[in-house]
């Protein structure tokens, strides 16, 4: 195993780093697949790789 530790991100902080107030906006972006999916860590649990948030939001093009 490496020195490096991943670190899972709740809902809550999903939105805060998007600065997305709608749940329901993040579940259409997972739906539409616009949205890295989340890993699921129980019943009622979903959690996003903090690296994947990171990897996705730097891989969006800025607008001209």
């Amino acid at each position: 195993m490496s020195d490096e530790s991943i670190r899972l991100l709740s809902m809550r902080q999903v939105q805060a780093v998007l600065n997305i107030r709608s749940r329901s906006t993040i579940y259409q972006m997972i739906e539409r697949k616009t949205l890295p999916p989340p890993c699921i860590v129980n019943r009622r649990g979903l959690r996003w790789r903090e690296s994947d948030i990171r990897d996705w939001i730097r891989s969006l093009k800025p607008r001209d």
